[in-house]
């Protein structure tokens, strides 16, 4: 991408698995925007309508994300006759968008005019315009008695919030067969489905829950219940107010992940939010597994436990127990004060990561050496 937000240019190459690492307002929120952007503007027709000039759709409340205007994301360096670009390179076709210079355009407009190439009609071969996508903000869903269903109820996509999975837990939970390398450790014989896995990985992030649905026609919403299995048996009934605020915020995570297949993407910010360090490591341990899988996930984290988690799935990989290869994981790091705004850390076979930049989750160390007194 060139131009966009604070970013002159910039050009990673991706891999199945992705982290985006670096301090606050370094630019991975951006990184993150640039493929929405890209993916909303050909879901809304501003890219796929071949009677209109293709623009770029900077959204508003039905959109995945909403950006402003013009003026919110040409960069501030930028001469007012250079252009915004996003390019991608999938599968030995180059697919890319230049927008009209600056000086050109309206800088209130929440739309972008410009020009793609190949033709609109190419587009569609884009992994990023299939229906198994799925993005997931940092204000997802939060603990309420009921949510939302969605306009379309054969649809899998959960909403931007996760605000769908409910729905999604009521009316495939028992449809869904769940791929083996995703199930978890201790699934027995015929409990590979959606609701099942949710329930198996929810219950390793807080022991003994487990989540069931219910419909309300009433209000055209699916409510969540909880309840804690003791010594098998299930104590409660609990809204989602009345158990750990974590538990429901991961949910849709759990779910993004399970129902993913091969080739699918998944776009992910703050996985870890209100997590424990240990549900933080399991919920690292899905990711790594649906990206060994061959689901691209795209992932941005402040997390150092979501980061050793996945550097232990590149060791259990050699260990020959399942994991990750390290070969399918790419880590970037973040730097507005840098030379070079994004550099790429590189993990060994073994997650080993042998030169790693200042900031890149050091905080423990240098806490630790001050309380030893060094």
């Amino acid at each position: 991408m060139k131009n966009f937000k604070s970013f002159r240019s910039l050009g990673l190459k991706l891999k199945s698995l992705n982290l985006l690492t670096g301090i606050n307002s370094s630019g991975k929120s951006s990184l993150l925007q640039a493929i929405l952007l890209i993916r909303q503007s050909f879901t809304s027709g501003s890219f796929s309508n071949p009677l209109k000039k293709p623009a770029i759709n900077l959204g508003d409340d039905n959109t995945l994300i909403k950006l402003g205007t013009l003026q919110d994301i040409f960069n501030e360096k930028a001469n007012k006759d250079e252009t915004i670009q996003f390019i991608i390179h999938e599968k030995e076709v180059t697919y890319s968008f230049s927008s009209m210079s600056y000086e050109s355009l309206e800088i209130k407009s929440s739309s972008v005019d410009g020009d793609i190439s190949p033709q609109q009609s190419l587009w569609i071969g884009l992994n990023i315009f299939s229906k198994g996508f799925q993005y997931l903000s940092s204000e997802r869903i939060s603990p309420v008695e009921s949510y939302p269903n969605p306009p379309d109820g054969s649809s899998l996509f959960l909403g931007a919030k996760g605000e769908y999975a409910p729905y999604i837990l009521e009316n495939y939970g028992n449809r869904i067969t769940i791929d083996k390398s995703l199930l978890h450790a201790n699934t027995r014989i015929n409990q590979d489905t959606l609701l099942w896995q949710v329930n198996y990985w929810l219950g390793e992030i807080s022991k003994g829950i487990e989540v069931t649905t219910k419909p309300n026609t009433n209000t055209n919403t699916t409510e969540l219940i909880y309840n804690y299995r003791k010594n098998s048996i299930l104590e409660g009934n609990r809204k989602p107010q009345n158990v750990g605020y974590g538990i429901t915020p991961a949910l849709p995570i759990l779910v993004a992940l399970l129902i993913s297949k091969p080739g699918d993407i998944v776009v992910l910010e703050n996985p870890e939010t209100h997590l424990h360090p240990y549900g933080q490591a399991c919920i690292a341990s899905l990711i790594s597994k649906a990206s060994q899988l061959g689901v691209q996930i795209i992932l941005e984290t402040h997390s150092d436990h979501i980061i050793n988690g996945v550097l232990v799935s590149c060791k259990e990989f050699v260990d020959n127990n399942g994991g990750l290869d390290s070969n399918n994981l790419k880590v970037f790091f973040f730097d507005q004060n840098a030379e070079e705004l994004v550099s790429e850390i590189v993990v060994e076979k073994g997650g080993k990561i042998m030169y790693a930049p200042k900031g890149f989750f050091d905080q423990i160390s240098i806490d630790r050496r001050k309380l030893m007194g060094f």
